[in-house]
């Protein structure tokens, strides 16, 4: 069978062959033009490498190996540096198990101030008789110290600051303005305890280095809760973000304006904002909590004030209530002593990417005691900014206050019957600021300069001395210019 095959085979071949011989000659002439093309490669190839340097070679490899090495060395020393510089000073141990971090903030300040109605009846030299005064101030002098220990859930914090002349503060005293701990529990819960300010309103929680203009508004300086010694817990989810406070008390910074102009007399709600005795007379209970929701954008955006340009936009809401009883004195007299304090709070930000907005409201109730009077204290303030250059911004705010107030010339019984009240309501205060901005480095160096205009008269509720807005008389119609230099990191 396989004979007959093959016998087969050799008489078809020829047949085939002689049918497809033209197709054939075709595919030998392909085959030796790439044998010439192979033949041209591999002397192309054969030249290349004879032309080759060696030394060349050497020198490319020993190259490669220095920068490999190099990076391996940065890598390394990143690891194990524990001291230097990034964005800051900063200390830590070889294991990671301790870190400090070393800033500071600086605010110096030029103010030209015309008051056209000054307090002339008064017999003091410092807000009497004078329409125009200005001079050179540092506003801020704080030294800043943070990091962790143990590990890096458990956070600290100390702002040293250094006093400005104003009442009640000795003049170049060095005194702790925070000090405190935290624990970060990685479960959506946050603890902290010690000296901290109260988290009421966005605008005193924003850091002074962060806001828009030199010094915040007169409505935040008449109502926020400053500082306290407690406890504060924090609910945070990727939108929601809930802050519970109790401690010694809301500690109104300025007691000499806005409520703290009542209460203080009786020393029975607020605190001193420095370090305190445990068993000091203040308040029988104090309670606080804010709420915030993203509505769009990251939290980190409202670290601040501004928007820069390019950045994503952004939304935020804050809502937030507080309430403290203060401690009675225990003497016995016809009425009781100790005061009632209630606040609300609420704000909405915007970020647009080169613009932002705020719109804040806010209201405080005094219920003084011993006084038998009671006092309501509201406004709103709003501000926008827009940059026209990266690194320049302009913005314009309004804020505006009023008091209402009524007094029982004779106390009610326990049940409310009988006393007659008597009505009265301090004159409204308001301020527009006009500003700019030019960030030279964020808000690490920049340069603030705003002009306000008072539109009534600024009393003893609502003048700010931190912000170099004084007492004056009916008229009213201040204009002050404050122009600021900040160094910070």
């Amino acid at each position: 069978m396989k004979i007959a095959s093959v016998a087969l085979a050799l008489v078809c071949v020829p047949v085939s062959y002689a049918q497809n011989g033209d197709a054939l000659d075709e595919i030998r002439a392909e085959m030796a033009r790439l044998r010439e093309e192979n033949a041209r490669i591999r002397g192309e190839l054969d030249r290349m490498n004879r032309a080759r340097d060696p030394e060349l070679d050497r020198l490319m490899r020993a190259q490669i190996g220095m920068a490999v090495d190099a990076a391996m060395a940065q890598v390394q020393s990143e690891q194990q540096m524990t001291a230097g510089w990034n964005d800051g000073f900063f200390l830590a141990s070889e294991d990671g198990k301790f870190s400090m971090e070393l800033g500071a903030l600086v605010q110096f300040r030029f103010i030209h101030a015309h008051r056209p109605d000054p307090l002339r009846a008064l017999q003091d030299p410092d807000i009497n008789n004078w329409e125009n005064r200005w001079g050179f101030e540092f506003a801020r002098t704080d030294l800043l110290v943070r990091g962790h220990l143990y590990r890096p859930e458990l956070q600290y914090f100390l702002n040293l600051g250094i006093t400005r002349e104003e009442p009640g503060l000795v003049n170049g005293l060095g005194f702790v303005k925070d000090l405190w701990l935290s624990y970060d529990f990685q479960n959506d819960w946050r603890v902290r305890v010690g000296q901290f300010k109260i988290h009421h309103s966005r605008e005193e929680s924003t850091p002074s280095s962060a806001q828009l203009a030199v010094e915040r508004t007169l409505l935040n300086e008449a109502l926020n809760l400053g500082r306290t010694q407690g406890i504060e817990l924090t609910w945070s989810r990727p939108r929601d973000v809930l802050t519970f406070t109790t401690g010694d008390g809301a500690s109104d910074p300025s007691s000499d304006n806005g409520l703290g102009f009542y209460v203080a007399p009786n020393d029975g709600t607020l605190p001193s904002m420095l370090n305190r005795n445990a068993l000091k007379r203040d308040v029988e209970w104090f309670a606080a909590l804010r709420w915030e929701r993203l509505m769009y954008g990251s939290w980190s955006q409202f670290s601040d004030m501004t928007s820069p340009m390019g950045s994503a936009p952004a939304a935020m809401f804050g809502l937030s209530i507080h309430g403290q009883k203060g401690e009675a004195t225990k003497v016995p007299t016809p009425n009781r002593d100790e005061s009632r304090w209630a606040s609300f709070a609420a704000d909405i930000s915007w970020e647009f990417g080169g613009s932002s907005a705020m719109l804040a409201g806010m209201y405080g109730y005094i219920d003084s005691g011993g006084f038998q009077d009671q006092y309501h204290i509201y406004g709103i303030s709003a501000q926008y900014a827009r940059y026209w250059a990266p690194k320049w911004e302009w913005f314009a705010r309004y804020d505006w206050a009023e008091l209402y107030g009524q007094n029982y010339n004779t106390e009610p019984d326990s049940t409310g019957n009988g006393g007659t009240v008597g009505y009265f309501a301090q004159s409204d205060s308001g301020v527009l600021a006009l500003g700019v901005n030019h960030y030279m480095d964020g808000h690490n160096f920049k340069w603030t300069t705003d002009l306000n205009f008072t539109i009534d008269q600024t009393d003893v509720l609502f003048f700010s001395n931190v912000a170099s807005i004084s007492q004056d008389g009916e008229d009213g119609q201040q204009v002050v210019l404050r122009s600021q230099l900040q160094l910070s990191f």
